[in-house]
């Protein structure tokens, strides 16, 4: 099986996704809601709170997802790979050939 270099452009998606799903990220997340909700003891309406909370977390939500279906589409293209990698294998051997 060859192996390609691979951009930081196709590898950013693989690191962003690894790193959502680390205990760092629910740390710097909590830290973040927090923060946003104090804003309320600044004398920020309630109503402005939320709505930054919204928009920050819906504008996430879909990065994410285009990040995690990019992640998918990389793995799914690997297990190909690994599959006609197998079927070539299996093609090259002479218990194959008997069954042609």
């Amino acid at each position: 099986m060859r192996k390609l270099k691979k951009s930081w452009i196709t590898e950013l998606p693989i690191k962003i996704v690894k790193w959502i799903g680390s205990i760092s990220s629910l740390i710097v997340h909590t830290v973040l809601f927090i923060a946003n909700f104090s804003l309320v003891y600044f004398d920020v309406p309630l109503d402005t709170v939320l709505l930054i909370l919204t928009t920050v977390v819906s504008i996430e939500a879909i990065f994410l997802a285009i990040f995690m279906q990019i992640s998918i589409n990389q793995q799914s293209e690997k297990l190909d790979e690994v599959e006609r990698h197998e079927l070539q294998e299996l093609r090259s051997r002479k218990s194959w050939k008997f069954w042609k």
